[in-house]
């Protein structure tokens, strides 16, 4: 009796209170100064948003097996503010019926205007499978909204924090900004200019995910040997590219690890044959002719395609795109579109040879957080370029005119900053 006794004492204490029922998790925290930006969350949980004074805030919280609750306070924002937590995971996972048709809903929505562009289906349902996959595998989602200043100005800060036994942990691990920008063409009408710059050692473990993406998309070939080509591709690269688009005109920059290979390999003709027929089988017209032209010494590869639709404003009267790419030194650069390429291309090659083309070092003082992924839009560009191809153009009204965005990376986070402007 005694002895039961002393192991009912020692079951109690064990108990104590570090073996407490934790308290519920929290599912979603949205936090503002402003009320109207909370009024859409707290519709869709059933709250009545309080009428905030000068100063304060409201905070939204929905913890799990709890009604939504809604506390009013002082706030420390100095400027018009939102803040949205999810934790995603446990939401998604809170709402899996929801979740799978919505993804069935979207992917059956995207084979559809895949099928519209002439897209393998297989890669699109690839695509939102993979990034679903992405989503269920995030910890905690935070998004920080502020405006700036007293117009449509506004920075958008996001912070995904995988799973520490995610597959998107491991990806994380494997991404190393390079220490400089990428080489990019000096066009100063751009209208779009997307830009990476990876470590050469950790690019190909960083694009390995995508691999399949980019087989399913090779129609009419086998997924493996498509795989096994990129891969082969994949070490002949230095990490950094740079795409441009101005009207009538498409520049792409590849930063070269092995330019020789990487030269033979673009102007191989078995490799162009075997692309002409991947393209005829879905009915695009191509041409490639290397070595179509010299210039300062630079071979040029001269490369047709033409669509049973037209690409808008980069198609010619006849409704070609025609492009050129060469290797300069460690480069290689691509540019087409509209009427007379070459044009652009003799004077991408005269930035290279003069070195105009290598950007500023992006190195930050400690090496943390460095962006590995920019993006610029100017907005009035790309509506002028999108109105060319339609019959008028929409009213932008005061709606912001340039957006940038960046990616960067903590130890086990990946972080996005996008400015409106």
């Amino acid at each position: 009796m005694a002895r039961a006794m002393l192991l009912a004492v020692c079951s109690l204490a064990a108990l104590g209170p570090a073996q407490e029922p934790a308290a519920p998790a929290m599912l979603l925290r949205v936090v503002s100064n402003q009320g109207r930006w909370v009024e859409p969350f707290a519709e869709r949980l059933g709250v009545t948003v309080p009428v905030l004074a000068e100063g304060q805030q409201v905070e939204l919280v929905l913890t799990a097996g709890r009604p939504a609750t809604a506390r009013v306070a002082e706030s420390p924002f100095l400027r018009r503010t939102l803040v949205v937590e999810v934790r995603a995971a446990a939401w998604l996972d809170r709402a899996a019926a929801a979740v799978r048709e919505a993804e069935r809903d979207l992917t059956v929505r995207a084979e559809g205007f895949a099928k519209l562009c002439g897209l393998p289906g297989a890669g699109v349902r690839s695509l939102c499978r993979q990034a679903f996959d992405v989503a269920r595998s995030l910890d905690s989602v935070v998004a920080v909204v502020t405006q700036v200043g007293q117009g449509r100005d506004y920075d958008v800060r996001l912070e995904f924090v995988p799973l520490t036994d995610s597959a998107f942990a491991a990806w994380l691990g494997t991404i190393a900004p390079a220490a400089g920008a990428p080489a990019r063409l000096p066009w100063t009408d751009a209208a779009v200019r997307l830009a990476f710059a990876l470590q050469p050692d950790s690019f190909a473990a960083t694009c390995e995910p995508f691999l399949g993406i980019v087989s399913a998309f090779a129609a009419n070939r086998d997924a493996e040997a498509a795989q096994a080509e990129a891969r082969a591709l994949l070490p002949l690269l230095d990490g950094s590219f740079h795409a441009c688009l101005r009207p009538g005109r498409l520049g792409l920059v590849y930063g070269l690890r092995d330019a020789d290979a990487f030269a033979a390999r673009a102007n191989d003709p078995q490799r162009l044959r075997r692309q002409q027929e991947d393209l005829a089988s879905q009915r695009i017209e191509a041409e490639y002719t290397p070595a179509a032209a010299t210039y300062r010494g630079v071979p040029l590869l001269l490369s047709r395609v033409r669509s049973q639709t037209p690409v808008p404003a980069l198609a010619d009267a006849d409704g070609w795109v025609v492009a050129f790419g060469a290797r300069v030194g460690s480069l290689w650069l691509q540019v087409g579109g509209g009427e007379q390429p070459q044009d652009s291309m003799k004077s991408a090659i005269d930035d290279a040879l003069a070195g105009r083309l290598r950007g500023p070092s992006t190195a930050s003082p400690d090496g943390a957080e460095r962006a590995w992924l920019t993006c610029e839009v100017d907005l009035v560009r790309l509506g002028a370029i999108a109105a060319s191809t339609t019959d008028a153009a929409a009213d932008t009204g005061d709606a912001p005119s340039r957006l940038q965005m960046s990616l960067s990376c903590s130890p086990h986070t990946l972080k996005a900053l996008i400015q409106l402007r």
